[in-house]
């Protein structure tokens, strides 16, 4: 099913491991405001710490307008 799915990926080839897509992935398609590896790795862990914090009641969501 994943070799189906990679396909659709503009410069993902059938002949990359899990990890090169993954890397691409990463590189290419998440957070692409961030120029740095490190700093998409921060803002990910920003994520998930906001997302905890939302669904254990200590913040609001945020405001769609800001």
């Amino acid at each position: 099913m994943g070799s189906r799915l990679r396909t659709v990926l503009e410069g993902v080839t059938q002949d990359m491991s899990d990890s090169d897509v993954g890397r691409f992935l990463f590189e290419r398609i998440l957070l692409v405001h961030c120029s740095q590896p490190k700093d998409k790795f921060n803002a990910l862990c920003l994520m998930v710490e906001k997302l905890y914090a939302f669904v254990a009641g200590e913040c609001n969501p945020d405001n769609l307008d800001a």
